[in-house]
C-alpha cells in the first residue's frame, strides 16, 4: 500500500479499529423492490381469474359466446395489458436502482497525499470547539478554539509542543503521529452517493472501537476524503471535519517561542 495512503488511514483510524456498522442498506432496497413486484403481479392475476370465470356466468346465452366478438375482446384486451403494460417496466426500473449506490470499498477508494488540511467543529456540553489542522508528513500543527481559550499544538521532527497565551511547553511524552501503525481494514462499501459542495461523493458509514458512528464522504473522481462526521458519546456530542488542500500544505514551522 502507498505510504501516504497508509499514513492517512492510520490517522482516520486513530480512535480505534473501525468495524462494519450494519451496512445492509442495499439488501433492504432489494427486499422493498421484491414487495413492489409482488404487488404488481397480484392485480394482473386477479384480472385474469375474473376473465376465466366469465364464461361460467354466460351459460344461458351460448350462441353469443360462440359467435360474438366478446371472446376476442376478452382474449386480446386485458391480457395484452397485463403482458405489455407499463407496470412490468416500472418493476424492472426499480430493480436497477441499487446499482446507483454501488462502489469500491472504503479501503480501496481512499487515496491520500503528503499533506492536507482539516477544518472542523466539535460540539460538546460546554459549547462548540473550532479545530484546524495542517498536516505535512509526520509533522502537523493544530489550533483548537474553545470557550475557555485557544491552544496551538505542534509536532515537528518527532517532538510535540503546546503553545498558549502563557508560552510554549514541550510535551515530554510525545506520541508518534499515526502512520502505518494501524492495521485497520475499513472494508465497508458505500451506502449511497451525494453531491457535496458541487462534487460527487461516495458515502461510507462505519464505527470505531469507542462506539462512535462515523460517516465519510469520499470524492468519486479523486478518491480524496472531503468530509468526516462523527456522532459522539460521553466526551462530545458530534464533530464535523472538512478535508482540503491535498498535496498543497507546506512544511510545518514552529513559532518563535517554541523554537527557542
Amino acid at each position: 500500500m502507498d505510504p501516504n495512503r497508509r499514513r492517512f488511514l492510520g490517522l482516520v483510524a486513530a480512535g480505534g479499529t473501525f468495524a462494519v456498522a450494519g451496512c445492509s442498506g442495499g439488501d433492504g432496497g432489494d427486499e422493498e423492490g421484491d414487495d413492489d413486484a409482488d404487488e404488481t403481479d397480484s392485480p394482473g392475476d386477479e384480472q385474469t381469474s375474473t376473465d376465466d370465470d366469465q364464461p361460467d356466468d354466460s351459460n344461458g346465452d351460448d350462441e353469443q359466446t360462440d359467435d360474438g366478438e366478446d371472446d376476442e375482446q376478452t382474449d386480446t384486451g386485458e391480457q395484452e395489458q397485463t403482458d405489455d403494460g407499463e407496470d412490468d417496466e416500472q418493476t424492472d426500473t426499480g430493480d436497477d436502482q441499487p446499482d446507483d449506490t454501488s462502489g469500491p470499498a472504503f479501503q480501496e477508494a481512499v487515496v491520500s497525499a503528503d499533506s492536507f488540511a482539516i477544518d472542523g467543529e466539535v460540539v460538546t456540553d460546554n459549547g462548540t470547539n473550532a479545530v484546524s489542522y495542517r498536516v505535512n508528513g509526520d509533522d502537523y500543527s493544530a489550533t483548537i478554539e474553545t470557550p475557555q481559550g485557544t491552544q496551538n499544538v505542534y509536532r515537528v521532527d518527532g517532538t510535540s509542543y503546546i503553545a498558549t497565551e502563557r508560552g510554549c511547553t514541550e510535551l515530554p511524552d510525545s506520541t508518534e503521529a499515526p502512520t502505518d501503525s494501524s492495521d485497520a481494514e475499513i472494508d465497508v462499501t458505500p451506502t449511497g452517493r451525494e453531491t457535496l459542495d458541487g462534487e460527487d461523493v461516495y458515502v461510507y458509514e462505519f464505527e470505531n472501537e469507542a462506539g462512535y458512528s462515523q460517516v465519510a464522504y469520499v470524492s468519486v473522481s479523486t478518491g480524496y476524503i472531503r468530509r468526516i462526521e462523527v456522532l459522539g458519546g460521553e466526551d462530545f456530542e458530534s464533530a464535523t471535519y472538512d478535508y482540503s488542500s491535498w498535496g498543497e500544505v507546506g512544511p510545518i514551522d514552529l513559532p518563535e517561542e517554541c523554537a527557542a
